[in-house]
């Protein structure tokens, strides 16, 4: 019999996956996971594994070159980027369970080792890009850093941006820095381009906010807000949040902007507050609520003096249409191990805090408000395996039948450059781990 894809469960409704993944995404019904090696193999070759989540059994496998992306078009196709040549790329899309090609497309220009793929709600139409353009001088005429949109019935290419030839924004002696997002409908996308500087690095002010419609061909101009931005959420069809993050680490600056696409205004900012160092970090997380009225945010606090300084964990909720945001709530355990907070489903309710009790464990606390103390029975340990993990945060699943635990640990087996240093010789500097919780578990 085909081993199972689970560690033995130590806890009764907590799945851990045995090895570490590079890419990884659930199906939009949690039925399937699908995940990418964390490292290639001898030959350079990473395998691609696709997973029925119920039973841990592997229904196909596919190996090939270095895994950019993944992610899914629906509950039943799964498109898998793989880089070529330089800087190119190929989009395959799989029939699961089967593991059947459907379509494979090429995608020239697509920078990065890790990308994103983002499916749209209302079209059979995907987003393949890179999780954020980097800014750098224009010292001589860079080369195109493209984004796609794509058809998936059939599987075709049907359009390509580049964020640096916006018409709606003038030509600045840098390559702006930008992240895009594609809107829930699949009609557009959403971009958001850094401001530029002086010395040709990143800016200061305030970004841009621009709405790209494939259909017309050109980018507009929204609105004025974030400052690194990293990430976009949608709230609804016109609203959008922006989390910014000068670094990926707690002592690194982080904010939220939401912002009105409809009238172009800023509805929430976290800027100014509690200066210098706010409260929001490098590593904080954003979760939206299941009514997409609500977000929930992670931050941290620095205690201690300087020279010894420690972090301590919080959360706060923030109701963008009212203006509002409680106060927020400290979170006791190992910040640097795991910090995260969610909205659990409906059938549930409430919100789920993780928090590390020590380096390699950690737990899920059910709360049904965030001023509500925690209910005893509403616990669920999880064990933080691998090599110094750290980093842990926690999801909703798609289809809001599971939370989703994730953190980064260093590679096994790795080999460092030097004694001191922090890159590898043979591989990426982390790779993911990964635990799923039901999420009725917390009910009980």
């Amino acid at each position: 019999m085909e081993a199972s894809i689970w560690n033995e469960p130590a806890v009764e409704g907590v799945r851990t996956l045995r090895v570490e993944a590079g890419p990884w995404a659930l199906s939009p019904d949690d039925q399937w996971l699908a995940w990418a090696d964390a490292r290639a193999d001898e030959a350079g070759n990473t395998t691609v594994r696709c997973a029925e989540v119920s039973t841990g059994r592997v229904v196909f496998e596919k190996r090939g070159a270095a895994v950019k992306a993944l992610g899914w078009a629906s509950a039943e196709q799964l498109v898998v980027v793989r880089a070529e040549a330089k800087v190119n790329a190929r989009a395959v899309l799989f029939a699961v369970p089967d593991g059947g090609v459907l379509g494979s497309v090429a995608l020239e220009s697509l920078p990065g080792s890790r990308c994103k793929v983002e499916a749209a709600s209302g079209a059979p139409v995907v987003l393949v890009a890179p999780v954020r353009w980097h800014a750098s001088p224009r010292t001589k005429e860079p080369a195109r850093r493209l984004a796609y949109v794509l058809r998936t019935e059939p599987l075709e290419v049907i359009a390509r941006y580049d964020p640096d030839e916006s018409a709606a924004l003038p030509r600045v002696p840098e390559v702006r820095m930008a992240v895009a997002s594609l809107a829930p409908d699949g009609h557009r996308l959403l971009v958001w381009q850094g401001a530029p500087s002086v010395k040709g690095l990143l800016g200061v002010a305030e970004g841009a906010v621009l709405s790209y419609a494939w259909s017309k061909g050109r980018d507009v101009k929204l609105a004025e807000a974030g400052h690194q931005v990293d990430e976009v959420a949608w709230l609804g069809p016109d609203t959008v949040a922006l989390r910014s993050a000068a670094g990926d680490e707690l002592a690194h600056r982080g904010d939220l902007d939401v912002v009105d696409l409809a009238r172009g205004v800023s509805l929430y900012s976290s800027v100014g507050e509690d200066q210098p160092d706010g409260w929001m970090s490098g590593r904080s997380t954003v979760d939206v609520h299941p009514d997409r009225d609500r977000l929930l945010v992670t931050g941290r606090a620095a205690t201690g003096a300087t020279g010894a300084r420690a972090w301590s964990g919080l959360v706060r909720a923030v109701d963008p249409a009212a203006v509002l945001a409680t106060k927020p709530r400290a979170v006791a355990g190992n910040v640097e191990a795991a910090m995260g907070a969610a909205w659990l489903p409906a059938v549930v309710g409430g919100v789920v805090l993780l928090r590390a009790r020590t380096q390699r464990e950690a737990e899920l606390v059910r709360v049904s408000a965030l001023d509500a103390e925690a209910d005893g029975a509403s616990r669920v340990a999880v064990g933080l395996v691998g090599k110094k993990p750290s980093g842990g945060r926690v999801a909703r699943s798609p289809g809001a039948t599971m939370l989703v635990v994730r953190w980064r640990v260093e590679p096994e087996n790795s080999v460092k450059r030097s004694s001191t240093g922090s890159r590898y010789l043979d591989g990426p500097l982390s790779a993911t781990r990964l635990a799923f919780v039901d999420a009725a578990r917390l009910l009980t």
